[in-house]
């Protein structure tokens, strides 16, 4: 099918659960991974680093070197792994999601430069060549290339290239109009998408969309899903993939035209980047409306703006800005670096490579794979406040080393990883032995824990530094229970969010703490959702707040139906009712319904039924089957009794004639 947007040259596309992010100097698609903590690796161009953000705390959990300064440096992610691409070089690094440690430099497609763009599923990681259209497979943990490069098109562009959540690669062919696909290794093709020219592609609900920007059309696999469009007009369409028009347009209130960016989606709320003024519009899709308009940096940015597990981050790839936008439009601006001194933070692991390190084809290593829900890894500066160090003696003028703790996150779940670093104040540790005050105990100046208990623990670590002197510190680390959604349903339907999908029972989910739940209540066909219990009330949409466990229950119930007996004299109107001829009609259960009672000529009488009065209106509730009588008569000045006037040729007129029951319709009598 197609849908037709009436939108200018400068239309951006997005759609709900994708986003296409520009890159730094450039544009790359972003993959849109499923991280318990909301954390996400950002770039900095001007000092070659990634940096990974905590969303949840809105803190640095990791700044790793990973090129040298000014190389057109972008990051794809899987899970808590980042992967470095470097256009400059045309070469990838992966940063280990639990260790950070920093493979050495991969080229998967030689001569690639800088038309090098990464796609990061769960099992490979796809190289493309836009320049030469070749795209080869790689090993996510070795960076080794997988079979050789396979031809997909002349070229291609940036913004035709998109990797759904099942690891299915999709590219558009623009020279020919071809949507190309792999999956498991495997080349489909299904022709003539989309005319031959300018176009791009974006996923929605796992499911391409071919955008023709010069038609102002989309094309789609999956009709399940909405399409928002943003016209540098300043005004956002949203267009239904079913309906086939765009009957909502959503005007930001730009001074003018203005340089928008590709907008994204999360809890009911859709993000529009603004380069132009150095903000960003959010929109509240339930009710049409920009709800907040918050500055995150300064005018002429061309800023990335994403979403992790909820979290909406922004970032600017030439400098330290990066932050946290909240649903509400609060802002927390986050230093990825410190200008002043770059390399402060990065710190050292063994088993990272410099960012000038030669490219070569990494060796297989089995224990780099992440563990089942990675999360974000501390930050390489000293935690505040420090714990008090036990120093080892040492000889006479030579300060003892001391060590601190970090932990990320500060407060860890249960069964979820927790990374732990030891970190020096006058010298960078070599080694460390841990204790890690449940009965178990690790080595490393980096490592990851899981417990498996709630409470509060004493954790310590003994560190060597180089020259042998060692030094001792300790910490306490609170453990606490992932809270718990529970979804009860009952009657004929479905609800669906984060962790529940489809529910027709009763359903569970384990959160993060203050995790914002949008639930969508979804009822068979017969059938609507008569209220929200629990932690959710009234019978629209619903998000929960986990700061605990949680319950919401979902109850639906056949759609009541209302009937209109026909009447004579005039017409009864309403919501999907024009009586006679359509007499009846289904409703949500609880919905509103006004009926107005329109006269042919005569005058309206009363109501029956389930309605009352003599007013032309009715207002019912639709709790239940409900039935409604509407009478006229004939209009007569008379009152209900007109008694025969007196006097030479005096007639008396009478009223309308009203019997047991029903009255009685355009019935005219004459008394005396």
């Amino acid at each position: 099918m197609r849908v037709r947007a009436a939108v200018g040259a400068g239309l951006v596309a997005a759609l709900v659960g994708t986003a296409l992010v520009a890159g730094a100097k450039g544009g790359f698609p972003a993959t849109r991974p499923r991280l318990l903590s909301g954390a996400a690796w950002l770039a900095s161009v001007q000092v070659g680093q990634l940096t990974l953000l905590d969303g949840s705390s809105a803190e640095v959990a990791a700044q790793v070197s990973v090129a040298a300064p000014g190389e057109r440096l972008d990051v794809v992610q899987q899970a808590a792994t980042g992967y470095a691409v470097n256009r400059s070089t045309g070469t990838i690094r992966r940063v280990d999601g639990a260790t950070f440690a920093v493979t050495d430099p991969a080229r998967p497609l030689p001569a690639a430069g800088d038309g090098l763009r990464a796609f990061a599923a769960p099992d490979t990681l796809y190289a493309l060549d836009t320049r030469r259209g070749l795209l080869t497979g790689a090993d996510p943990q070795t960076l080794t290339p997988r079979g050789t490069p396979v031809p997909l098109a002349a070229s291609v562009s940036g913004q035709a290239a998109a990797l759904d959540e099942q690891g299915h690669l999709w590219v558009l062919d623009i020279a020919t109009g071809d949507l190309v696909w792999i999956e498991h290794g495997r080349r489909h093709t299904r022709t003539g998408v989309a005319d031959p020219g300018a176009g791009l592609l974006v996923l929605a609900g796992g499911s391409p969309v071919v955008v023709d920007t010069g038609r102002g059309t989309a094309s789609v696999l999956d009709r399940r899903t909405r399409l928002y469009v943003v016209a540098a007009r300043g005004v956002v369409e949203v267009c239904p993939l079913s309906a086939g028009t765009c009957p909502t347009a959503i005007p930001l209130g730009t001074d003018g035209p203005a340089d928008l960016g590709t907008p994204i989606e999360t809890a009911g709320r859709l993000f529009v980047p603004d380069y132009t003024a150095g903000r960003v519009w959010i929109v509240d899709l339930d009710r049409s409306r920009v709800v907040a308009q918050p500055q995150v940096l300064t005018p002429k940015t061309r800023f990335q703006l994403l979403t992790r597990d909820g979290v909406v981050f922004f970032n600017d790839p030439d400098s330290e800005h990066a932050g946290v936008i909240r649903l509400d439009g609060g802002v927390r601006q986050i230093a990825k670096y410190d200008p002043k001194d770059p390399v402060k933070g990065t710190g050292t692991s063994g088993d990272a490579a410099g960012p000038d390190a030669a490219p070569k084809d990494p060796a297989p290593n089995p224990a780099a794979n992440p563990a089942p829900n990675p999360v974000p890894q501390p930050p390489t500066t000293a935690p505040k406040p420090r714990p008090t160090p036990t120093p080892t003696p040492t000889g006479p003028g030579q300060p003892p080393p001391t060590v601190d703790i970090a932990v990320a996150p500060n407060t860890p779940l249960v069964g979820a990883d927790a990374g732990l670093q030891a970190v020096g104040h006058d010298g960078t540790p070599v080694d460390a032995r841990w204790d890690f005050g449940d009965g178990s105990s690790g080595t490393g100046t980096r490592t990851s824990h899981q417990w498996t208990t709630a409470r509060t623990y004493q954790v310590s670590v003994r560190a060597t530094f180089p020259g042998g002197r060692t030094a001792r510190g300790s910490r306490t680390v609170t453990v606490v229970k992932p809270p718990t959604l529970t979804v009860l349903v009952s009657g004929n339907g479905s609800v669906s969010g984060a962790g529940i999908s489809g529910c027709r029972s009763t359903c569970t989910a384990v959160l993060r703490p203050g995790q914002r739940v949008p639930l969508t209540a979804t009822p068979d066909g017969g059938s609507g959702l008569r209220a929200w219990g629990g932690a959710c009330t009234g019978s629209r949409s619903c998000t929960v707040t986990m700061t605990g466990d949680r319950t919401v229950s979902a109850s639906f119930v056949p759609r009541p139906t209302l009937t209109v007996e026909e009447p004579s004299g005039g017409t009864v109107t309403g919501p999907g009712i024009n009586c006679p001829p359509t007499c009846g009609n289904t409703y949500n259960p609880g919905q509103q319904v006004t009926l107005t009672a329109v006269p042919d000529g005569d005058q309206f009488l009363f109501w029956g039924g389930a309605c009352a009065g003599t007013k032309p209106t009715c207002r019912l509730t639709m709790n239940g089957d409900r039935s409604v009588q509407a009478s006229f008569g004939f209009a007569d000045p008379c009152p209900p009794v007109c008694a025969p006037t007196r006097g030479p040729g005096a007639a008396a007129r009478g009223v309308p004639v009203v019997g047991p029951g029903r009255a009685a319709r355009r019935r005219r009598t004459r008394v005396g």
